[in-house]
């Protein structure tokens, strides 16, 4: 039988927290991606594709929306996208698509309203029951053997999510592609603390004599950024290592996905596209995960599309481009008429032969300093170092941070790991950027919508795995 359309199937795969230094075909050293390097090989690679956000929910808000930030204002303190917008999988189940939405990470979920437009969705680490609501004495009940089934077996096991989440998939599948033409997400969220990978992975990376620390290396970011915990050369050494062999395993899931897709002799026909929402720090600037920075370890994101008949096979694309670029992308390709839409997106076209005429520029957004994150745990502890708004942009060599606390300039030609400000010495570049960053700001607030002013509360279950991922 063989399929009923035309339009491609569209796979927008989500490396949670993937750093694009990490990946072999990004020339990392170490062979962390072999799978992935094989699609790249037959795609199109962003050598400079920069998040609009250093964190999951406002980068994936402007992932699904195509806008930044400051207009959906879907951040800290306002978790819930506003219904006005409408999202990719709003806009392509209406241009007759088939939407699949499968997440690890539990900001994105119905909770957050980022589960809009898909005709499935499952967060495959959110128990059946919390949607059902049953009574609290049993909810209760279930969330301790859920709990104790997740944290004692499942992830022991298998993983963060990967392994249910590709299960699922070929199952849903194989039900619908024959039927119509599939739009997949899939965020996939081992690569975020804490690093366990899977025993089979787990020490590829590092040197035998280490191994035995591996179990006792912390990975309480907080901990270590308020100084409660010194940590040197040697725990970040296998930090390193653990969050290596978590992306070797998410390249084996990856590459075990793209596979499948390929057995049912669709790849060809298929828009497969490969980024992350956000990188990591692992010990650089004196922080780890991803909050209080907009360095490039967690702005400068992995961006691969394949899909040769557009994207040009082993093609490096030097300019900035950005994750909220993918929506304008596909309305592109697919020709999508839409009034509201033309309005509402931000980005650009991700085409090769569109970007040679683009200003060659990018900004992201940290609007909403987590402290209270820190707060809650370590009420006596100063948290002015970390209490500070950032703005960025990068142009041509240049990348500028405008923050509450001091602005900073870098070149990142000659010091691409921000090690270097030289504000000082060169004040008109200085002023120039900065004149950049108020016109975009501008620009932003003449096609911004109010906060969201239904407010969801996060269900205790929904709370307990922010707090085993570090949040609150």
């Amino acid at each position: 039988m063989k399929e009923k359309y035309k339009l491609p199937h569209i796979f927008l795969i989500i490396l949670d927290c993937g750093r694009q230094d990490r990946l072999s075909c990004y020339s990392y050293k170490k062979h962390t991606s072999p799978n992935i390097d094989k699609i790249a090989e037959e795609a199109t690679i962003y050598k400079n594709a920069i998040s609009v956000s250093p964190w999951t929910l406002p980068s994936h808000a402007s992932i699904f929306t195509g806008t930044y930030v400051s207009t959906h204002k879907t951040d800290f303190g306002n978790e819930t996208l506003n219904e006005s917008f409408i999202t990719i999988a709003e806009a392509l189940r209406e241009f007759g698509y088939y939407t699949i939405g499968i997440s690890s990470n539990v900001w994105i979920s119905q909770r957050t309203n980022l589960n809009k437009g898909f005709n499935f969705f499952k967060n495959v680490n959110v128990p059946p029951f919390f949607e059902k609501k049953p009574p609290s004495f049993l909810k209760k009940f279930l969330n301790i053997c859920h709990n104790f089934y997740w944290n004692y077996y499942y992830e022991k096991k298998y993983d963060k999510g990967a392994h249910h989440a590709n299960r699922l998939l070929k199952k849903i599948i194989l039900k619908t592609y024959k039927e119509k033409p599939l739009f997949v997400f899939v965020n996939y969220l081992e690569c975020h603390l804490p690093y366990k990978p899977p025993l089979q992975f787990r020490y590829q990376f590092i040197e035998p004599n280490y191994k035995h620390l591996t179990n006792k290396v912390n990975q309480d970011a907080y901990v270590y950024m308020t100084g409660k915990v010194a940590m040197g050369e040697l725990d970040f050494m296998i930090l390193n290592a653990l969050y290596d062999a978590e992306v070797k395993y998410l390249d084996h899931k990856v590459g075990e996905l793209f596979d499948f897709i390929k057995n049912l002799n669709i790849i060809d026909n298929t828009i497969f596209i490969i980024t992350s929402d956000h990188g990591e720090n692992i010990g650089e600037h004196n922080l780890m995960a991803h909050q209080f920075s907009v360095h490039n370890t967690l702005l400068k994101t992995p961006l691969i599309i394949r899909y040769p008949s557009l994207f040009p096979k082993a093609t490096y694309v030097d300019q900035y481009v950005q994750s909220i670029d993918l929506f304008k992308t596909l309305v592109e390709v697919l020709n999508i008429k839409n009034s509201y839409l033309s309005e509402q997106l931000q980005g650009k076209v991700l085409l090769p032969e569109c970007l040679k005429n683009n200003e060659n520029i990018a900004y992201a957004e940290y609007l909403v300093p987590a402290t209270h994150l820190i707060k809650k745990r370590f009420p006596d502890v100063d948290l002015s170092q970390f209490s500070s708004t950032y703005r960025a942009i990068f142009l041509d060599q240049y990348k500028y941070i405008d923050s509450d606390k001091e602005n900073r300039l870098y070149d990142l030609t000659n010091d691409p790991y921000e090690k270097k400000d030289i504000i000082s010495h060169n004040p008109e570049i200085a002023t120039m950027m900065k004149t950049k960053i108020n016109e975009i700001r501008k620009s932003l607030t003449l096609n911004e919508k109010p906060r969201n002013e239904e407010k969801y509360a996060l269900d205790g279950e929904i709370k307990k795995a922010l707090e085993n991922l570090g949040y609150f």
